[in-house]
């Protein structure tokens, strides 16, 4: 029973474990499968955005071998691109693009969403060496290339080459035509600024691209109260708007919305999708809500307030706190085990300075304490999981910087000092006691002359080596201190040096990040003046180390005044299947450092997200404030949890105070990684944003993070990832009574670009058809089907309906009288199931085990496909009431190409219910 009830809220896909139930519990479990098929959708359902949409009733298949040319040129960021050409697989831009010098990778102007193609791409293009027997292009004309020119790619012809002192490293791929060779692949030197011999075909990234509706209001929407919507990308094949509340489809460019809300919610989706030229198909979701209506309690995925869980944990001696923003340690560091159910965390005394760390369980359960020996500062903690952990943290002795490894015994694996060049190290003429990463008789990198004065720092680890990032001051001369962050690898198991991803990365680097994706890690700092921006680092392990960077990726700037001040804060950074994506906040205002004055217009808690080429694949405003004045983000399941503080400390001259305070007003919102706000930002009662601790994911998928108050208490927080229940994918809107209209005239063809061939020519639709890209035809999409409680699709996609079927209710009339019929048989079980009820319990108490006899024989449940004595189960055109006509109209369309069951369960393993 309690099975089947979690199967009716949708926490469990099991329709059929009312088979499991003992006989006495057998028929009370079947009542509420029946009742569940007149339960209303819960408000919970109508709010919450199914966003894994790859396909809608519409989409057409595409040959990914077709050679076609958009209709419409294209703008991106008010950058003309020109046609795009699909070939070889590849969107292609019609238009050249410059690029310039690069030895990790090759610098150039392709535009947001786009990236340089690859080797093998362009030979696929050019048909070099008969690619599928076939040679696509045979002259340069069709891409709109010159013969003479090298059209770049981003692959090296030495990739393990990076030191811009070897000529190799500037040695790059490129694609060239001449009328004597043919097309052919050219190793090019970049290092020379012939700019005019060298260019490039973007390649539209396929996650890049989204959707861009006009119009859209804002979350707080009006009842009846209509808002023109109107897609603008170009290209644009198939058009896709569907209401949860009205569950209604809208397959056109414009859509004239009226939110309807029903009694019970406050709250809605509208998600539109499209499939543009060449095949991807795009969806946005929007969440909104009854305008008036105090919505602070809605909380379809999880309540702000209530399932963010806390422990305080028990320390022999108060924790010290932190809360600086820029140029600090954070405070109470966590460190989750990868695979295990449980995290350590890091932190310093406040008497005494010692450094402890303290072992915690998923929920913040004491699991054991360390004393790692040691005075100092906490930077961080990341647990190596064949031993132990790695600490990075401040010495005791000033201007010290130490790498620690420690057995999960506690015991020490191994020490190596970073920096320890004694308390007067800034009147030094050379290094005392440093890491070294040259070999005898060389001169240090730029940037590692004389380190001194570690801020903070972060840890990662792959492939048995440990990455350690720490920001410091060198000196490089006589009074000549400034600040900047290094990036060395470790070996994991003796502490010793490996590795230099850079000796100088983000000058005046206020606070970092850092992730491991697969081979990669990702990295971002906040400048105050060498950028005054968030610069970016994607460093590959596997060629290590290759770490190009870009400061421009976040659209405009980020002042700051070089002193340590800045309008912007750094948030969190996470990676999903389609991206890095970072958080951040910045101010409006105007700052400069060394005679340049940069501004920012709009103060915003943003989201970027980019591809692991550092190319802008999205920007979004999550929160338009000007006192945002600490961020955290962290994946939490597919989607991104973001948590802010609000603070007017210092609002009223340029920069807020650049602190965290437990006054600050916190607040917590959910996101999709496409940017959508799925659960709008709700205030909790009590603010538990650290200074610079990271929010982690744990080994269960669920986002933690520590917070120390003013008093010295040290606190656990978790949040689990929300139960989300299943949404059905649209339903295939009922196709209208044709009305014959005559055929409007056919317009000329779209004409081609100079060089090009339209291939195969496309004739417009009339108005309201479906159209698709040239060289494509409609096939029939593969739709997932979601069943409702006590349905099981039958094999030839109708429906049964989990109970006694009459054959002689067709399906086109009479509805009516089923409906009738099964409220009937519904409640004369309901008061029969009460009447026996009362009447066993009056029996137990008398007769005692007679109770089982009676609930057992009084009702007679039969199984489906049982002997021939049995009742006969329903046959397979047997259908649902009219009520769920839509749904049903839906399973059986034309478009549905094979039945589908709950859970991935075949149709006669789904039909082994029970019927009444």
């Amino acid at each position: 029973l309690k099975l089947q009830f979690l199967y009716l809220i949708g926490i469990t896909s099991d329709p059929c474990c009312c088979c499991c139930a003992p006989p006495r519990a057998m028929y009370r479990c079947i009542l509420w499968t029946a009742a569940a098929v007149a339960l209303p959708a819960t408000a919970r359902g109508a709010c919450i955005c199914n966003n894994d949409v790859t396909t809608f009733p519409g989409v057409a298949a595409i040959d990914p071998d077709a050679i076609a040319v958009s209709p419409e040129t294209y703008m991106v960021e008010g950058v003309d691109i020109g046609h795009l050409i699909s070939v070889g697989g590849n969107l292609v831009t019609q238009n050249s693009f410059q690029v310039k010098k690069g030895t990790g990778s090759l610098a150039n102007e392709c535009p947001a969403g786009y990236r340089l193609p690859t080797e093998e791409e362009v030979m696929t293009w050019a048909g070099v060496g008969e690619v599928d027997g076939e040679q696509f292009l045979t002259s340069a004309a069709f891409l709109g290339m010159e013969e003479g020119i090298n059209y770049m790619t981003g692959t090296k012809t030495h990739p393990g080459v990076t030191g811009g002192g070897d000529s190799k490293a500037w040695v790059f791929k490129a694609l060239k035509f001449s009328t004597a060779d043919g097309a052919k692949v050219v190793d090019v030197q970049t290092y020379f600024t012939d700019d005019d011999k060298k260019k490039a075909k973007c390649v539209m990234v396929a996650a890049g691209a989204s959707i861009a509706v006009e119009g859209w209001p804002g979350n707080a929407l009006e009842p009846g109260k209509a808002v023109p919507l109107s897609v603008t990308n170009r290209n644009v094949v198939a058009y896709h708007w569907f209401d949860s509340v009205t569950e209604t489809v809208t397959t056109s460019k414009d859509l004239s919305y009226t939110p309807a809300f029903k009694t019970a919610d406050s709250c809605g989706t509208l998600t539109v999708s499209v499939q543009v030229f060449g095949g991807q198909v795009m969806s946005r979701c929007y969440v909104y809500w009854e305008k008036g209506v105090n919505v602070s309690g809605t909380s379809p995925y999880f309540d702000v307030r209530t399932d963010i869980k806390s422990t305080v944990l028990t320390t022999s001696k108060k924790p010290n706190r932190i809360t600086g923003l820029h140029f600090n340690a954070g405070t109470a560091p966590l460190a989750p085990h990868p695979t295990e159910a449980y995290s350590f965390v890091f932190y310093r005394e406040q008497d005494g300075g010692a450094l402890k760390v303290k072992k915690v369980g998923l929920e913040g359960e004491a699991m054991g304490d360390f004393d790692v020996g040691l005075v100092g500062t906490p930077f961080d903690i990341h647990v190596v999981a064949a031993w132990g952990y790695a600490l990075l943290y401040k010495g005791e002795v000033k201007n010290s910087l130490y790498l620690r490894g420690v057995n999960f015994d506690g015991s020490t694996r191994f020490t190596t000092t970073i920096m320890n060049n004694g308390p007067d190290a800034d009147k030094l003429d050379a290094a005392v006691d440093q890491v070294s990463v040259v070999a005898a008789g060389e001169s240090p990198p730029f940037g590692m002359k004389i380190m001194y004065n570690p801020h903070n720092g972060r840890l990662e680890s792959y492939n048995g080596m440990i990455a350690a990032e720490f920001a410091h001051y060198n000196l490089f001369g006589p009074d000549d201190g400034h600040t900047g962050d290094t990036v060395l690898f470790f070996d994991e198991n003796s502490g010793a040096y490996m590795k230099k991803a850079w000796a100088w990365g983000t000058s005046h680097s206020l606070a970092q990040r850092l992730i491991r994706v697969d081979g990669k890690l990702g990295e971002m700092a906040l400048g105050d003046a060498y950028p005054q921006q968030i610069n970016f680092h994607v460093i590959d392990v596997e060629n290590c180390c290759s770490a190009p960077s870009s400061s421009s990726i976040i659209p405009g700037t980020i002042p700051g005044n070089g002193g340590g001040r800045s309008l912007g804060r750094l948030g969190g950074l996470s990676h999903f299947d389609n991206g890095f994506i970072a958080t951040y906040a910045r101010r409006s205002g105007e700052s400069g450092f060394g005679g340049a004055n940069y501004k920012n217009e709009v103060g915003e808690l943003g989201m970027v997200r980019y591809g692991e080429d550092l190319q802008l694949l999205q920007y979004e405003m999550l929160v338009e404030s000007e006192i945002v004045n600490a961020v955290k983000s962290v994946r939490l399941g597919d989607h991104l949890l973001v948590g802010y503080a609000l603070s007017d400390r210092g609002a009223g001259s340029l920069f807020l105070s650049a602190s965290v305070a437990d006054d600050d007003r916190m607040h917590v919102m959910l996101v999709d990684k496409a940017g959508n706000i799925l659960q709008q930002a709700t205030k909790r009662d009590a603010s538990s944003i650290s200074n610079n601790d990271d929010w982690e994911k744990l080994s269960d998928g669920r986002a933690a993070w520590t917070h120390v108050t003013a008093d010295g208490t040290l606190s656990y927080y978790w949040l689990e990832i929300p139960e989300n229940p299943d949404v059905p994918q649209f339903p295939t809107p009922a196709p209208p009574t044709p009305v014959p209209t005559p055929s409007p005239p056919t317009p000329p063809p779209t004409p081609a670009p100079p060089g090009v061939t339209l291939v195969p020519d496309v004739t417009p639709a009339p108005p309201g058809a479906t159209t698709f890209p040239p060289g494509t035809t409609a096939q029939p999409s593969k739709v997932k089907v979601t069943s409702l409680p006590g349905v099981s699709p039958s094999p030839n996609g109708d429906q049964e309906l989990g109970g006694a079927a009459d054959d002689s209710v067709d399906k086109d009339d009479g509805w009516w009288v089923w409906v009738l019929v099964s409220v009937g048989v519904i409640l004369a079980l309901c008061c029969c199931s009460f009447i026996l009820f009362c009447v066993a319990m009056r029996r137990r108490r008398a007769e005692g085990e007679r109770f089982d006899e009676i609930a057992e024989g009084g009702l007679n449940v039969i199984p489906m496909g049982a002997p021939a004595h049995a009742p006969a189960p329903a046959p397979a055109h047997a259908h649902a009431p009219a009520s769920n006509a839509a749904f049903f109209q839906y399973a059986t369309s034309p478009l549905l190409s094979e039945s589908h069951s709950p859970s991935g369960a075949s149709a006669s393993a789904v039909s082994a219910s029970y019927v009444l």
